[in-house]
């Protein structure tokens, strides 16, 4: 599942979204759920992600209300949609409260000194003086509600009608104000199995404010994505796709404000998804090592998948004669039914029962078992 804030790929049942710590609820879930059996009103497809996205802002005296709506985005054919949307609730006409006050409370009394027998007036004077204060009442009332009026018409935020690719209308906020001085960090999520990468964007910027991230290469390609900053300081984008082929080679990676000034701007090197290995046993994957920032490849590791029953110390001693001349960084087998756990191979040592991050690197060895390699070719535990 995807998740609502960032639209990260998350798993199901997940409570917390491990990239920008919104909470999942269980009304978010079912509210997904719903949506994608709909599909995109556009192709129908349900390959869709949906986003709460910032509508505008309603201010008042006990402070300021956010008004929010749910956005899907087709991946397939790039038609956005506004699924819901929250009004600000309209103030109540208080002109009849106004009136009817007026009338009870205060004139009552009035007319009927105007009109009593001791008043010696004469009756055209009564009459004036009876119209005048009646209109002097509604002159009162009127300014009233008009001051009201003006007042809400201020606290509103604009809100500008535009139009998408498809001709429908779509609210947007009006943009905030960056500040000159803001700058932002990218960090790509590379998806290994299909190629794709999401990027996340680090920036000291209020929450809610809009960024622009585009993606270009030398090739032609280009495709930008609205990045939206959350509480925690970073804000996301789902997953780019060079014609279904992930993203491979260089691509510059660009960020700009509401302005479209430039805060932020990198050039990655994604490598080639995973090739398999011909004439392997293991069906063995080579995967490219990347550097630390994620912009050039420097080196290649070899990944297979297998049930942890499977790898007995026989297996995993074929497994290792296969990998351990082709000049591989590293080689792992990830367990099938264990997520995130496998056995990791480098420089004679095999440690198995190990914890992998997402790119195939070691990150934990608490309750490994450690075998080291025989002259014959088979595997001992080490004691």
């Amino acid at each position: 599942m995807k998740c609502p804030n960032c639209g990260a790929e998350i798993k199901e049942g997940t409570k917390v979204c491990d990239f920008c710590g919104s909470g999942i609820t269980i009304d978010m879930q079912r509210e997904q759920e719903q949506l994608k059996k709909k599909g995109c009103p556009s192709c129908g497809s349900t390959n869709i992600s949906f986003s709460r996205e910032k509508q505008g802002e309603v201010k008042g005296k006990k402070g300021t209300a956010v008004v929010r709506a749910t956005v899907g985005v087709c991946k397939d054919c790039g038609y956005t949609w506004q699924i819901s949307g929250s009004e600000p609730a309209k103030k109540s006409n208080k002109m009849v409260w106004w009136v009817l006050g007026w009338l009870f409370f205060f004139p009552a009394p009035v007319m009927v000194l105007i009109w009593r027998k001791k008043c010696k007036w004469d009756i055209k004077v009564k009459i004036g003086v009876t119209v005048a204060f009646w209109l002097l009442i509604f002159i009162i009332g009127g300014t009233d509600n008009s001051s009201e009026k003006s007042e809400n018409s201020e606290e509103q935020i604009a809100v500008e009608q535009t139009t998408d690719s498809k001709g429908e209308d779509v609210a947007k906020a009006e943009p905030e104000k960056i500040k000159e001085s803001a700058t932002a960090t990218i960090k790509p999520n590379v998806n290994n199995e299909d190629g794709t990468v999401l990027f996340g964007v680090t920036a000291d910027l209020p929450e809610d404010t809009k960024l622009t991230l585009t993606l270009t290469n030398d090739n032609g390609y280009s495709a930008k994505q609205t990045v939206t900053i959350l509480n925690t300081g970073v804000g996301y984008t789902s997953e780019f796709d060079d014609n279904g082929s992930g993203l491979v080679g260089k691509y510059t990676v660009t960020v700009t404000d509401s302005n479209d000034v430039v805060i932020a701007t990198q050039d990655f090197i994604f490598g080639d998804k995973s090739e398999t290995v011909e004439n392997s046993e293991f069906n063995i994957n080579e995967l490219p090592v990347m550097n630390g920032t994620k912009t050039e490849r420097i080196g290649t590791y070899s990944m297979c998948y297998m049930l942890s029953a499977d790898c007995t110390d026989e297996v995993i001693a074929k497994w290792y004669r296969e990998v351990k001349d082709k000049n591989y960084n590293w080689s792992i087998i990830r367990y099938a039914d264990v997520d995130d756990k496998g056995i990791y191979t480098n420089n004679g040592i095999i440690e198995k029962d190990v914890q992998f991050d997402e790119d195939g690197a070691l990150i934990s060895s608490e309750g490994e078992t450690i075998f080291t390699v025989n002259e014959d070719g088979t595997i001992s535990l080490l004691e």
